[in-house]
């Protein structure tokens, strides 16, 4: 058995060494920031990878795999719900599992005014 706290889900995964990789290992200055944004957008308000991207303002290649990853570390989880994504596609709705990062109503207003293009 390898150490578990330097794989995935804890770092970047990647598929294939070379660009893929090289991607994947740029993410970590950046990782415990973007997933915690993540994170913090999908406890205030249940939401897709899409969304998530526009609250935190990022481009979905780089939420989407923290959603993932998110996902893995079941920090959070399917709703169960669709909703259409931007290329109009149904996307899963995310959901907070409870674990860590409480969010406070003023964070929760501030996702859903991100979220509806509103600043």
């Amino acid at each position: 058995m390898g150490r578990h706290y330097d794989t995935y889900p804890v770092l970047p995964g990647f598929k294939r060494h070379g660009t893929s990789e090289e991607a994947a290992h740029s993410m970590i200055p950046e990782l415990s920031f973007l997933r915690g944004e993540c994170l913090k957008a999908i406890a205030a308000l249940d939401s897709t990878a899409d969304e998530v991207a526009t609250v935190v303002g990022r481009t979905v290649l780089a939420i989407r795999p923290r959603i993932t990853e998110l996902n893995k570390l079941e920090l959070i989880y399917d709703s169960g719900l669709r909703r259409k994504n931007d290329s109009g596609r149904n996307a899963i709705v995310w959901r907070w599992s409870g674990i860590a990062v409480p969010v406070n109503i003023e964070e929760k207003e501030e996702v859903r005014r991100k979220r509806n293009g509103q600043t």
